[in-house]
């Protein structure tokens, strides 16, 4: 488990008892919550994500899912090379922080928050809208996909995405799978949260600017 110290002082790293209550753990420590995906680490321990996504060219894959999907909403605090999201999904919350790509990969680092914590986050200090989004997880050609279906400002983008143990690792064609957008920003739920997919067409654009 990854314990993050708090800043010195007195300040409070919770809220989520009654009556204003503070539940936080002794010591000014943060707890961590379950990494979402066990990354791989590189030198020094730090934890990397190396991730491969696709555009979704039919969306009836998700009806390969063992389990129904999983909604979730989610934030951006801070944006540009280094993002910090915070996520709500399944009655659960999460603030992840990633670092600058490096190719395919980038350093995450994951924990989980009170809940009251992220909802607030989210009404405060988010950059830009919030993503909704339905996720499905499908294991298909050796691989555990993530299939996200955006709803809202987002719709009907539907994108999927594996995550490797390698950058050099061949994903297999598959006719359910359409462009690769791996190196493609404007694809990240960074950008999504402050140019909305449904929104590239307006005004005549074909993509989103700036």
């Amino acid at each position: 488990m990854i314990r993050v110290p708090a800043p010195p002082g007195p300040a409070r790293t919770g809220r989520n008892g009654r009556n204003g209550i503070d539940k936080s753990p002794p010591g000014g420590m943060l707890p961590a919550g379950k990494r979402r995906r066990a990354g791989k680490r590189g030198a020094g321990g730090v934890a990397f994500e190396i991730e491969r996504k696709f555009l979704v060219a039919d969306p009836g894959i998700i009806r390969r899912a063992a389990r129904p999907g999983l909604p979730m909403r989610q934030a951006y605090l801070a944006t540009g090379a280094t993002s910090v999201r915070v996520r709500i999904a399944g009655g659960r919350a999460r603030l992840c922080v990633k670092g600058p790509s490096e190719g395919l990969r980038r350093a995450e680092f994951e924990y989980e928050v009170p809940l009251e914590d992220a909802e607030e986050m989210m009404r405060t200090l988010r950059c830009g809208s919030i993503v909704e989004k339905t996720r499905y997880r499908v294991e298909e050609g050796g691989f555990d996909w993530e299939i996200d279906v955006f709803g809202g400002a987002n719709a009907p983008l539907v994108l999927a995405e594996a995550e490797l143990d390698d950058e050099r690792r061949e994903v297999p064609a598959a006719p359910w799978r359409g462009e690769e957008v791996s190196r493609d920003p404007r694809f990240t739920n960074a950008c999504l949260a402050r140019r909305p997919f449904g929104t590239w067409g307006a005004a005549g654009e074909t993509e989103p600017r700036g």
